[in-house]
């Protein structure tokens, strides 16, 4: 495996599980985490959305760039394949 391979396999896996992060509905947790530390829950809440909403722009963003990577290098039917492969297996063919 080439190290540029490696290298954008590993930034494409890191901005899927950011964008997994911001995915998640961690918000939830806003009230309770605010009771515990004593803090406003409607103030924590908005904090904890900003954060998530900020690691998706990032995780899109770096995920962006690897994917516009591989559709230079691939036909575009076989983008979705590629990807997943890239994903799964650790290797773009």
């Amino acid at each position: 495996m080439e190290t540029s391979s490696a290298t954008s396999v590993l930034r494409l896996r890191i901005g899927v599980v950011l964008l997994f992060i911001w995915w998640v509905p961690i918000w939830i947790i806003g009230p309770q985490l605010a009771n515990v530390l004593g803090l406003d829950p409607n103030h924590t809440r908005i904090i904890i959305m900003l954060i998530q909403t900020i690691i998706g722009f990032i995780g899109a963003i770096i995920v962006g760039k690897q994917v516009a990577v591989i559709v230079r290098k691939n036909p575009f039917k076989k983008m979705p394949g590629v990807i997943w492969k890239a994903l799964r297996y650790g290797s773009i063919g």
